[in-house]
């Protein structure tokens, strides 16, 4: 398992979880500022953090071949966010999944029109993020 100390390597910019057999993620890891890339792809995780909203020079995430159901909304928040690779997920809502097929752009502007509108009626879970 990974330490929840991984937060305290403020310079990490990449950090490859590719086939880990990980089915959840460190503490802390959303400490991890610099992030431009994180790859958690062919593992069990069945949920991402709300905390990875933090990281907003992410531009490269990729969770494919996963379990997971959903996507936090704060993924919103990621600005830089450019590619993010969510193939072989079964999400239960069916808007993401329609999204996801479309192709990154579609599920980009749709996750973070999805972060606007819950950031309007929950601004106090987003406080938390900043």
């Amino acid at each position: 398992s990974v330490p929840a100390s991984i937060g305290d390597c403020s310079s990490l910019e990449v950090l490859d979880f590719t086939s880990c057999h990980m089915k959840a993620l460190p503490n802390g890891l959303d400490e991890c500022r610099r992030l431009l890339e994180l790859q958690l792809g062919n593992n069990d995780l069945n949920t991402l953090p709300v905390g990875i909203g933090k990281l907003t020079r992410l531009s490269t995430l990729c969770v494919d071949n996963n379990q997971l159901s959903d996507l936090p909304v704060s993924i919103g928040l990621c600005a830089s966010l450019k590619i993010l690779r969510v193939e072989g997920n079964n999400f239960s809502n069916p808007d993401l999944d329609k999204k996801s097929k479309m192709g990154v752009n579609h599920l980009l502007d749709y996750l973070e029109k999805r972060s606007e509108v819950f950031r309007a009626e929950h601004p106090e879970v987003f406080d938390e993020l900043e």
